[in-house]
């Protein structure tokens, strides 16, 4: 049909696995840098460097890395399964300490993951090395399986029917996009965009049972969804991304107005944060969830020399947050956790 612009990487079986990763890109948008294997234990868990394909970022030297790492995770309900997962993300998360470079990470794949209580999603998600850290753009966690409030977001399985796909219908949330802290606040010159991150064919109303059940499933067209039913009992997972090739949007995110920035929560109702200002200024608070959505913004003043501030923050649920201080011109942006 005329495409000819995608292509695909290197792929490796170190492991001797009958299952192996692929990652197939656009090479109008990106151009491909690099690979490496993370592990090798059950199956190989491959990181892959892409480099943003723009022509005027290329002349100055200057442009935006995308890592995808790829993992399929070992498959099952028992508890060697859910201690072979594990074993694989303690060893994806130590491969990446010793690299310990913050950047554009996104690590996706079939999990094979039950609870956000598994070991192996907590490797990912609780890590303490916040360079390396991964976040949920969903902010989803909890007890996926067979849990209906956690319909829309199931990716597994598309089908009631088993032969050679598994079957059960629509009650897992396998598969996952999952992303480093510099991707959710574009600090590294590729964004997360609000709300994109969804599972394509499920429209919500098709849980433990087939998504081409009734009710009609218009979530993508008629042709889509035979596709997706007849091909694989997984469905996809996709999110998008902005890539910023201004050089001055991203120094307008890593420079800061506020020096000696001190951070901390006081149980879960209170937020406070001081620091020192060279010359008296007016700037705003805003605390946003992992999903960009604002949640509470303030207008403050600060005098000259050391300021302290407490916010209320007991409308809040419990989870992770982002707090940006700007005067208007510079801004700097902390996570807090809220427990």
């Amino acid at each position: 049909n005329g495409i000819n612009y995608y292509q695909k990487v290197p792929f490796t079986n170190n492991a001797g696995s009958d299952i192996i990763n692929m990652l197939y890109f656009n090479s109008n948008k990106l151009r491909y840098h690099s690979m490496s294997v993370l592990q090798t234990y059950v199956r190989d868990v491959n990181l892959y460097k892409l480099y943003y394909n723009s022509p005027q970022s290329l002349a100055e030297g200057d442009t935006a890395f995308i890592i995808c790492i790829q993992a399929h995770l070992k498959a099952g309900s028992t508890q060697a399964d859910a201690v072979d997962r594990d074993t694989m993300t303690l060893r994806i998360m130590r491969s990446l300490a010793k690299m310990n470079t913050p950047d554009n990470y996104l690590i996706m794949g079939d999990f094979n993951i039950y609870s956000a209580n598994e070991n192996a999603y907590r490797n990912l998600v609780n890590n303490t090395n916040e360079n390396i850290r991964f976040y949920d753009p969903i902010n989803k966690p909890g007890d996926w399986n067979n849990n209906s409030y956690f319909a829309p977001y199931h990716t597994q399985s598309t089908t009631t029917v088993s032969d050679c796909k598994s079957g059960g219908g629509l009650d897992d949330r396998f598969d996952f996009i999952l992303v480093s802290n510099d991707i959710i606040t574009g600090s590294k010159k590729v964004k997360y965009i609000d709300n994109s991150y969804k599972t394509i064919g499920n429209d919500g109303l098709h849980y433990n049972t087939s998504i081409n059940a009734s009710p009609q499933n218009n979530s993508v067209p008629a042709a889509v969804l035979n596709a997706l039913f007849v091909n694989s009992d997984h469905l996809p997972v996709v999110l998008d991304l902005k890539v910023s090739t201004s050089s001055a949007v991203n120094e307008n995110i890593v420079l800061s107005p506020f020096n000696n920035l001190s951070v901390r929560n006081i149980g879960s109702n209170a937020l406070t944060f001081s620091f020192a200002a060279q010359q008296p200024v007016n700037f705003n608070l805003q605390i946003v969830n992992i999903l960009g959505q604002p949640l509470i913004s303030k207008e403050l003043k600060a005098e000259k020399g050391e300021n302290a501030y407490t916010i209320d923050v007991g409308s809040l649920s419990k989870g992770f947050y982002f707090v940006s201080l700007t005067d208007g011109f510079r801004k700097v942006t902390f996570k807090v956790v809220l427990k």
